[in-house]
């Protein structure tokens, strides 16, 4: 999918983006049929979240090689996982002893999120840390490394403002 980014028009966009969607709560909702297999991490690990630096990332781009993917779909994949894990009900109430294995799942993303919040790539990081700090991972994101992104967060926000020039 991410090999036709770049020749998508504009009026095509919104489509394309509800197909990545779709692929993403395929995805799920395998992993869901499956007993909530690891493997549906592990693909989005290596293809769509995987972690890139700015170099790697321009060797990439001068390949377009078979495994690069594409800024937005990155950023689109992090705007829509936690909607997608929410709709399938990986992210229900923890009840039965059952529910480990989706208990599992579910932290795997945000093992995988918490990478994702110490990217070189700013926009990753900042799409990472809104994923991890949406209420509905609440109960999968413990008390301290909540602390820890906000505070990053507001470092970065700091870092951002502009204070003119020191003369």
């Amino acid at each position: 999918m991410s090999s036709q980014w770049t020749s998508i028009d504009g009026l095509r966009l919104n489509k394309y983006m509800l197909l990545v969607r779709r692929v993403v709560a395929a995805h799920i909702r395998w992993a869901k049929s499956s007993a909530w297999s690891d493997l549906v991490v592990d693909v989005l690990r290596v293809g769509a979240l995987a972690g890139h630096d700015e170099e790697e990332e321009e060797e990439e781009e001068q390949q377009q090689g078979g495994g690069f993917v594409h800024l937005g779909i990155r950023l689109h994949v992090l705007d829509v996982l936690v909607d997608e894990l929410d709709r399938e009900g990986a992210l229900l109430q923890l009840g039965a002893a059952a529910d480990g294995q989706r208990r599992r799942f579910v932290e795997r993303f945000v093992s995988l999120l918490k990478a994702l919040s110490k990217e070189a790539m700013c926009s990753v990081r900042k799409k990472a840390v809104a994923a991890l700090t949406d209420e509905r991972l609440a109960s999968f994101v413990d008390e301290t490394s909540e602390a820890v992104l906000m505070e990053e967060g507001t470092k970065e926000k700091e870092e951002e403002a502009w204070g003119g020039f020191d003369d």
